[in-house]
């Protein structure tokens, strides 16, 4: 990710001291890792959006609600918290600096409420929280409507936050 943000920020159309990163959904489990090796090469990203989250990825996958059988949830979420560690949202959320957009669904069968509540408070200051109605993104009969409105509010947000020129 490093070598593509320096090659955007080489572009004649990139502004380098304007540098964005939007993450949904499993981007959003990622990207707090991603950010801060970013940070470490020597790049800052000043405005980010995180979008359906969470924080606790062992606990995340144990309490899906189409892992089954039921009794391998327990071992399952040791094994993720042990293999995923390296990228475990709670591990960099800390460390990252800049301005963030942190997004969840009101009623999200995806992303648990205790680990969306620890993602959202794990994220640093200066951040705004938005939960939107509705369930996880890209789940249910209005997936469209909910996408086209993620959508909105990241924009409107970086329009105000300055990272991206209005209309």
């Amino acid at each position: 990710l490093a070598a593509g943000i320096d090659w955007a920020a080489a572009q004649p159309w990139a502004d380098p001291d304007r540098i964005s990163l939007l993450a949904f959904s499993l981007g959003a489990l990622a990207a707090p890792a991603t950010q801060r090796l970013v940070a470490r090469s020597g790049r800052a990203i000043g405005w980010t959006v995180l979008a359906y989250g969470g924080a606790g990825l062992g606990e995340m996958l144990a309490s899906h609600p189409r892992l089954e059988p039921e009794w391998i949830k327990p071992a399952l979420a040791r094994t993720v918290d042990f293999l995923l560690r390296p990228v475990e949202p709670a591990s960099h959320l800390p460390h990252l600096a800049g301005r963030f957009l942190v997004i969840s669904g009101e009623t999200d069968r995806f992303v648990p409420a205790a680990a969306a509540r620890r993602f959202r408070d794990l994220t640093p200051e200066p951040k705004t929280i938005l939960r939107l109605p509705g369930d996880h993104m890209g789940v249910g009969p209005d997936q469209q409507a909910l996408l086209d409105e993620i959508i909105r509010v990241s924009r409107d947000w970086l329009v105000r936050q300055g990272a991206i020129n209005g209309p």
